[in-house]
């Protein structure tokens, strides 16, 4: 679902086609009035795009946002796929918490839904609640950590929280160790994973963030090993030399892959 998701991201900041607010607004009430047929995945990349959404000023954002959120209750699965993907695209503004704030809790009750396996819009409901520019906004909080904390979280839900989390609170203690707890106590590799390079992208001093990046070194997963070498190497230098004997090991390891083994080095001598 990750790679899946990331793709989608992909596309919207990839297209190269124009549309004004007009023209998105008309895809929106088309889409809004049919019925059991959808317009074309197409017709809505080339309309809801980067290069067509961040350009629009906010007044006009905020007066598709009304269609999109329509569009989040629609019937039909795919236009509320459209409604949350056009949501996804303005958390990539560099205003987009203003603009999104009025509809947290409509998201944050998505994000709290059912999982429902591949098809869930669970993760983008995430993704838009932990991303919106200048701030993650303060009433999106709680969903984060609910989702961060639950059950029926998939590993994918949970480090999409986790992530998000991390980037808001770099310095704060609890957070962070609620970020550890639950990583820890979910014993799954590819959380433990993107925890890892999270903490390494936000270049932690936290001790307890070190001290988790420490363990992922001397993990049996080489993964999660890999991970925590790259994690290191983007560390300031003094904060690395903490790491250098167990990164020393596994540089010298022949048993360890030639990839970790250059990843150990090469996060020594940065």
């Amino acid at each position: 679902m990750i790679v899946r998701f990331l793709a989608i991201v992909a596309v919207l900041a990839s297209q190269s086609c124009w549309a004004g607010v007009t023209e998105i607004k008309q895809f929106f009430e088309t889409a809004l009035a049919s019925n059991d047929v959808a317009p074309a995945q197409k017709e809505f990349f080339n309309t809801v795009n980067e290069n067509t959404v961040l350009p629009l000023p906010a007044a006009d954002i905020s007066a598709i946002l009304t269609l999109a959120s329509r569009a989040l209750h629609s019937p039909n699965p795919e236009v509320r796929s459209y409604g949350l993907l056009f949501f996804m695209a303005v958390a990539l503004r560099l205003d987009s918490s203003a603009l999104v704030e009025p509809y947290v809790d409509e998201l944050g009750a998505i994000a709290n839904g059912p999982s429902g396996g591949q098809q869930s819009p669970r993760l983008g409901a995430l993704f838009i609640l932990g991303s919106t520019h200048p701030n993650v906004l303060p009433k999106a909080i709680p969903y984060l950590l609910k989702n961060l904390e639950a059950a029926s979280s998939s590993p994918q839900e949970t480090l999409s929280a986790a992530a998000s989390l991390l980037e808001a609170f770099p310095k704060d203690p609890p957070i962070i160790g609620r970020v550890l707890g639950i990583t820890s106590d979910r014993s799954d590799s590819g959380l433990t994973t993107g925890v890892v390079r999270q903490l390494g992208l936000m270049k932690t001093v936290e001790p307890q963030a070190l001290k988790f990046i420490g363990s992922a070194l001397d993990s049996p997963n080489p993964t999660v090993r890999f991970a925590a070498a790259e994690a290191v190497g983007k560390l300031d230098r003094d904060v690395r030399a903490r790491f250098a004997r167990q990164l020393g090991r596994i540089a010298s390891d022949r048993d360890e892959s030639e990839d970790l083994r250059r990843m150990a080095s090469a996060a020594l001598v940065q």
